[in-house]
């Protein structure tokens, strides 16, 4: 059995090791993927105005249906699913802080504008709670509420649970809310998803991200590039195709370095 036979069955060996372990790694990805799905959130506040008693400006009254208020605020939420799953039936819960309370509200799918309604046992309590102070009201017009109800006064104030029939990979939904604040402050407000398999994360400033991504294409360019280098340098022969390789590398190598850095960040997302 001459040299060059073993030689291309050494060769067979190694490429059908290196097969099974890219079968390996990709299964062992999928199994990762389907553990958790990363959705993001941003969330604006735009200020509608400042009740105020002021020596230079004069007196400023905000209004809500006649009645005056400290401070008005329009918040507007967007949350975005970019993993590559599809989701049913998810609750979002919004709430604000204990001296706050939501006017109004919108809830749209952005994409299509469909508008996704209140969760049905939220209503259903909200309605619950709606009777029982009318009949409160009308058995003791000037008496103060009782402890249960003000604090389902409270809860259905600072409190709504929406739901969504679906959430399909690489849409997003945007929720508009009039929030009121009894102090003057800017209203605390916060959200989460009660679901399997989903975690919300603050989106990332753009700017911000392409500083960080510019940064790191630099890094794992330059170590690839040195790396090689080092590699070639210690060769006792400076061969043709060495030579080939390290000018396409001395011109792609941030593209290379970036090229990895999206593959980390991949599996990164995948393994959170």
């Amino acid at each position: 059995m001459d040299n060059t036979f073993l030689e291309n069955m050494a060769k067979l060996w190694w490429l059908f090791a290196a097969g099974c372990l890219s079968l390996i790694a990709y299964i062992t990805l999928e199994r990762f993927k389907t553990r958790i799905s990363i959705f993001t959130s941003t969330i604006l506040f735009n200020s509608v105005g400042t009740s105020l008693k002021d020596n230079v400006f004069g007196d400023i009254k905000v209004t809500h249906n006649d009645r005056n208020i400290n401070h008005l605020n329009f918040i507007e939420i967007i949350i975005a699913n970019p993993s590559n799953s599809d989701f049913e039936n998810v609750n979002l819960l919004i709430w604000v802080d204990h001296r706050s309370q939501i006017l109004g509200w919108t809830a749209n799918y952005q994409d299509s504008g469909i508008a996704f309604n209140l969760e049905k046992e939220f209503i259903a309590r909200s309605n619950s709670f709606d009777a029982d102070l009318k009949a409160f009201r009308d058995e003791h017009p000037s008496e103060d509420l009782s402890q249960y109800l003000m604090q389902e006064l409270m809860f259905t104030q600072a409190n709504k649970t929406f739901n969504l029939p679906v959430f399909n990979r690489k849409t997003s939904i945007k929720l508009n809310l009039l929030v009121e604040n009894f102090d003057g402050n800017i209203p605390k407000v916060s959200f989460d998803i009660l679901h399997k398999s989903i975690k919300v994360i603050p989106a990332q400033d753009d700017a911000k991200t392409n500083s960080k991504t510019g940064l790191a294409m630099i890094i794992y360019g330059y170590v690839l590039l040195t790396i090689f280098c080092i590699y070639i340098f210690n060769k006792q022969e400076f061969t043709n195709l060495d030579k080939i390789l390290l000018t396409i590398l001395a011109f792609l190598h941030l593209w290379v370095g970036l090229l990895i850095y999206k593959v980390i960040g991949y599996v990164k997302s995948i393994l959170r």
